[in-house]
């Protein structure tokens, strides 16, 4: 597996990477920031694939939780048929294709597939809380995936 990274500013015949940072290596602390710059959005990638994953085995193994959250209480075949078909099916493909950006050494493209669909849930909510009045579970949604797609965003900007 490889990772790509952004170069260092060192000599190449250098021997040591915390030599003091004489002319031509990389400091203690580039090497710091480099690292970490490198963690956070491979970390961002994990926890936001494994959130789609954990999602997608949830619903497809319990698609009546979605339906009695929104107060439905009896559902068809049909109905749970969709749910794991969206909410099951959709939602672990982003987590895979993810998955699959990354080890290819794509993380700002992984980053966007699993902050794009959290933008669109988002605004959908804000939409639907404009036509059809206020909901304070959407409103909690909406702030949870907000959040969740500036951090991948932000890791975006981060990533090498």
């Amino acid at each position: 597996m490889t990772v790509r990274r952004k170069p260092l500013n060192r000599d190449p015949a250098a021997t040591s990477l915390y030599d003091g940072g004489f002319a031509g290596t990389a400091s203690r602390t580039e090497v710091l920031n480099s690292d970490m710059n490198s963690r956070f959005p491979t970390a961002v990638i994990f926890v936001t694939a494994a959130t789609w994953a954990g999602f997608a085995i949830w619903l497809a193994l319990y698609p009546n939780a979605l339906l009695s959250g929104f107060g439905i209480e009896s559902s068809t075949a049909a109905m749970r048929t969709e749910i794991r078909a969206f909410y099951g099916g959709v939602e672990m493909a982003i987590a895979v294709a993810m998955i699959v950006l990354w080890r290819r050494g794509l993380p700002a493209a992984a980053l966007l597939v699993g902050s794009l669909p959290l933008i669109g849930a988002a605004s959908g909510r804000c939409i639907g809380m404009l036509i059809d009045g206020f909901s304070a579970m959407h409103a909690g949604f909406a702030a949870v995936e907000i959040t969740g797609a500036a951090v991948c965003l932000l890791a975006s900007r981060k990533s090498p």
